[in-house]
């Protein structure tokens, strides 16, 4: 499997961006996941900023197939926000990448949760359309 890396902070403390990718390049080696280089992205970037540059650029190389699935440290590096988390976690399913969190008390997307995000993905897709 080919996998992108996602890392976030919200300030630049010390080595904070370099030790969630190194531990997930760690994950990915024991799984025996390849690692796309020119996916692993580091990104400082609070919850409330909206415009996420690496998440545009996961997304879209997404779209063109260049990883399978999605590591990350913990689903805070993601967002700490849960409607952000699970608005960025639809986008991803949508192009059937799996989003795998190294620290397993965070959520990933189970047999509940995938409808219930296909059906407001939906919704969106359909407000956007007629509005």
């Amino acid at each position: 499997m080919k996998a992108a890396i996602y890392a976030r902070a919200a300030t630049n403390e010390g080595d904070v961006l370099d030790n969630q990718v190194a531990a997930c390049r760690a994950y990915c080696k024991e799984r025996g996941y390849t690692v796309v280089d020119e996916l692993v992205i580091q990104e400082m970037a609070t919850s409330t900023n909206k415009q996420r540059e690496g998440i545009k650029k996961l997304i879209q190389a997404a779209k063109e197939g260049k990883f399978d699935i999605l590591v990350i440290k913990d689903k805070t590096r993601l967002s700490r926000r849960e409607s952000q988390r699970i608005a960025f976690t639809y986008l991803f399913d949508r192009e059937t990448i799996y989003i795998e969190y190294i620290e397993k008390e965070a959520h990933t997307m189970d047999s509940f949760m995938r409808p219930i995000l296909f059906i407001v993905g939906e919704v969106i897709e359909v407000i956007k359309l007629y509005s």
